[in-house]
Parts: C-alpha cells; sequence; structure tokens
C-alpha cells in the first residue's frame, strides 16, 4: 500500500519532509502547498511532483494525509480544514497560539474521528542536539 501525503508548506521544514515522503518507497508526494507559489513550484520540480496555489486544491489531491509545516500562524485554520474535508493530518509545533484553541482543534478532531498528531522535529536536528550536549549538565556536575 502506498500512502498519499501532500505538505502544506514549503520553507525549511516543510522541505524536510517533502524530500523525505519523495524518497519512502511506500509514500507519494501528491502536492506541495504554500503560500508562496514560486518555492512551493520550485520544490515540487525538484521532487516531481505537482505544486498547487490553495489548502482546498491540496486536499481536492485526496491525500490520505497532511503534513502541517506552513507558517506557525496558519497551523490552526489548516488543521481546521483538514478536519472538516475528513483528512488525517500531522502537524509541526505548535498547534495553536494558545491553549484554547489548541484543545478546539484537538476537540473537533477526536469528534470527527480525524487522526491529529504533531511534530517537534528539533529533537532529530543536529544543532538542536549539539546545543543539548553543551548545555545539559554533566554527571560530573552533579557531585
Amino acid at each position: 500500500m502506498t500512502v498519499r501525503l501532500a505538505v502544506i508548506g514549503a520553507g525549511t521544514i516543510g522541505s524536510i519532509h517533502a524530500q523525505t515522503i519523495a524518497a519512502t518507497p511506500r509514500a507519494e508526494l501528491v502536492a506541495i502547498c504554500d503560500t508562496n507559489v514560486g518555492a512551493a513550484e520550485r520544490l515540487a520540480g525538484q521532487l516531481g511532483t505537482r505544486a498547487v496555489k490553495s489548502l482546498d486544491e491540496a486536499i481536492g489531491t485526496s491525500p490520505d494525509a497532511l503534513i502541517i509545516a506552513s507558517s506557525t500562524a496558519s497551523h490552526g485554520d489548516v488543521a481546521r480544514a483538514a478536519i472538516g474535508a475528513g483528512v488525517p493530518f500531522l502537524c509541526e509545533k505548535p498547534l495553536a497560539f494558545d491553549l484554547e484553541t489548541a484543545t478546539r482543534i484537538s476537540e473537533s478532531a477526536d469528534a470527527g474521528g480525524i487522526v491529529a498528531a504533531m511534530a517537534f522535529n528539533r529533537r532529530f536536528d543536529a544543532q538542536y542536539a549539539a546545543c543539548l550536549l553543551y548545555t545539559s549538565p554533566s554527571p560530573r556536575d552533579e557531585d
């Protein structure tokens, strides 16, 4: 079975997700959407998929799920659109700027039976790991 995925956001994080999907044999990158259409077109061209100009158009490609890697301010709107269309999603953190909005989105996903997941990709970032190495207490510090 091949999983069909659309990526919302063609910036740094969206590009990482898109490249990973394109390199995964059992996944198909069906669309890349970004408000910066040129960025979406460049990334789509590099990865052999299509760029779309709107979220509705991305959802219209019938993905099995969306990867939400757009600007933080848009996460809630994109998640609500995915829920409304019955499309599961993985959203980069944060889901929303406030707990009340995040809770409403989570409750909507639950009520609609939509699988919704959050990502915290920084834990795998080499620069982040290096910072942790130098800022975390060492065992000697505990003596």
